[in-house]
């Protein structure tokens, strides 16, 4: 098959072919690994600002309850509630996959996959540890409707350290999304350079055994069409090439014996 140039061409367009295709096939498992690092870079994201909002609320809750205002108290306790829901439903959505609200209303949801590498999972994992204390020290002052000061002095003290564990968290997820996008650069800079190097092979192939064979026959018809007949032919190159030169051999050969084998250009000419 590589012994023509319609095998050779066949074989460079299908290597390229090939090229395209691994290539897209590998950016579209690149891209749908990348789908949600959006949303979750997001989520993620939000969680630190609700750790310092749900200990806000708390103090806010705090506040209400030392100046008797029973509606504050009321309207913080359930503001407070909901946004602890807000984070545990996300936390755990970042952690094993599942809804999460993409608002604070929980009006909206979106599905969210599970920790992308167990590193991730890992520190999601000590998130979670942390958030447990803090969510009983928030339960607690609920339930007392913001009198109980130990609580409150709980929640003040560990909220640094959850915020810290989802900051980790967040890095981590980070982290992950950039090499997903590095992933897809090698694969598109791996693709380029095979591109070009099978551009180099098919300006070889043209070159080295199309073009030089074809302009060395044209070289022999041009001292032939003067009368030198014994002109040396190649017979090298494809196929094609091959019978084109067999067959002006054949047709040099003639002129010599029509012309009589011993007359070279210069003899020719005297004849005439």
């Amino acid at each position: 098959m590589l012994s023509t140039i319609s095998g050779r061409l066949t074989a460079i367009l299908a290597a390229f072919a090939l090229l395209l295709g691994a290539g897209a096939f590998a950016s579209r498992i690149v891209l749908r690994k990348q789908a949600d690092d959006g949303l979750i870079v997001n989520l993620a994201g939000r969680q630190r600002m609700l750790t310092q909002k749900m200990s806000k609320e708390s103090a806010q809750l705090v506040n209400a309850a030392h100046e008797r205002n029973e509606l504050l108290v009321s309207n913080m306790r359930e503001q407070l509630q909901n946004t602890m829901r807000v984070f545990e439903m996300t936390l755990f959505a970042l952690r094993g996959g599942g809804l999460a609200p993409i608002n604070l209303e929980m009006t909206r949801m979106r599905e969210s996959p599970p920790a992308a590498t167990p590193e991730i999972a890992k520190q999601l994992d000590l998130v979670v540890a942390t958030w447990e204390p803090f969510k009983k020290s928030m339960e607690d002052l609920i339930h007392s409707n913001g009198t109980d000061s130990v609580a409150a002095n709980a929640v003040m003290a560990t909220n640094v350290k959850l915020l810290t564990e989802m900051n980790t968290a967040v890095d981590l997820m980070q982290q992950d999304s950039e090499g997903k996008v590095n992933v897809l650069v090698v694969v598109q800079a791996t693709a380029l350079a095979i591109g070009l190097f099978l551009v180099g092979v098919g300006v070889w192939v043209s070159r080295v055994t199309i073009a030089r064979p074809l302009r060395d026959l044209a070289a022999a018809a041009r001292a032939m069409s003067t009368g030198d007949l014994h002109v040396k032919i190649d017979q090298g190159g494809t196929e094609e090439v091959k019978e084109l030169a067999t067959s002006f051999d054949r047709m040099r050969a003639s002129m010599v014996a029509a012309l009589g084998g011993g007359l070279g250009a210069k003899g020719v000419d005297d004849d005439i």
